[in-house]
């Protein structure tokens, strides 16, 4: 029976596999973190009116026009996408299954290092593409123009209604 090299076992990085499970732990740890940050930054809600009232109970237009045509109103709902957290997890767990199924550290970190970079994409594309740009888009073009400009795959629901009653000046 062969005695165990600690030289050769402490550059391994303790019992063979060690590092390989610290490698998946914190790809596992980086790909919460990102679903996290992505499903608190794309949440939330906004609201327009393409108009107004006046000081007499008139209706006003988007420029502050008198008009007869009662404004329109939009409650816009940003919500993450299951799709989003389950492609971030997709790339997670098949990166920890290629790294279990390595031979070298050196792989390991190569595929680690690519899962790295695929989930931090995936996440600041998506919360990007659904926090920032969603947002500042369509609600500038629903108050400026009256009309909705959405993004590929956006994350928004839309409820159109009425000017309320609490903003109509009394007299």
């Amino acid at each position: 029976m062969s005695r165990l090299n600690v030289t050769t076992l402490a550059r391994a990085g303790g019992r063979e596999g060690d590092s390989h499970r610290t490698s998946i732990r914190g790809l596992v740890t980086l790909g919460a973190l990102t679903a996290v940050v992505y499903v608190v930054l794309c949440t939330g809600m906004a609201a327009g009116c393409t108009g107004g009232y006046d000081s007499s109970g008139g209706y006003i237009d988007a420029e502050g026009r008198p008009t007869t045509i009662e404004p329109l109103c939009a409650t816009f709902r940003f919500e993450p996408r299951l799709y989003v957290v389950a492609l971030i997890a997709g790339l997670v767990a098949a990166a920890a299954v290629a790294m279990t199924r390595v031979a070298t550290n050196g792989e390991a970190r190569r595929i680690r290092g690519q899962a790295v970079i695929a989930v931090l994409v995936v996440g600041l594309l998506f919360t990007s593409l659904h926090s920032i740009l969603g947002r500042i888009g369509i609600l500038d073009a629903w108050m400026s123009e009256g009309r909705i400009a959405t993004v590929p795959f956006d994350n928004l629901e839309v409820e159109f209604g009425p000017l309320p009653w609490s903003e109509r000046p009394l007299g």
